[in-house]
């Protein structure tokens, strides 16, 4: 089995908050580049069950109108706070309106906790370096 204590569990954090800085950017910034807000209605909600530890998800059903034309769609985010009847925000690509995206709310949340886990390992890391420097200059007294 493969430990991660120390500097090996700082690592793996550190890939898991760049990851998840990245879902982020792709997500906000980059996936949905051009898009263009709307309002939309859950019509439906699916419940994907998870498996042993995995919580279950909900993948909502959208329904808005785009230039007088009524549009349905799956989103690619997963809720379990969402209700049927409920009013969104959406992006949907003028180009082509039947492609829909959240409106980039877990983008941000991802982008947020890959934040907050590299503060907290760059914090750790220099707290530790200045200890090791405060205890190597009370040692050549």
């Amino acid at each position: 089995m493969i430990s991660l204590r120390g500097p090996k569990l700082k690592i793996f954090a550190a890939v898991l908050a760049v990851i998840a800085l990245a879902a982020g950017i792709y997500n906000t910034f980059i996936q949905s580049r051009g898009f263009v807000k709307t309002t939309a209605t859950i019509v439906d909600i699916e419940r994907n069950f998870g498996s042993g530890d995995e919580s279950d998800t909900f993948t909502p059903t959208v329904e808005y109108t785009v230039d007088g034309k009524t549009y349905t769609g799956k989103l690619n985010q997963s809720s379990g706070s969402y209700r049927i009847g409920q009013t969104i925000t959406v992006l949907y690509d003028p180009n082509d309106p039947s492609t829909v995206h959240g409106d980039g709310t877990f983008g941000i949340i991802f982008i947020a906790v890959g934040a907050v886990i590299l503060a907290f390992i760059i914090f750790t890391t220099v707290k530790e370096k200045q200890g090791q420097r405060t205890a190597s200059t009370c040692g050549s007294i």
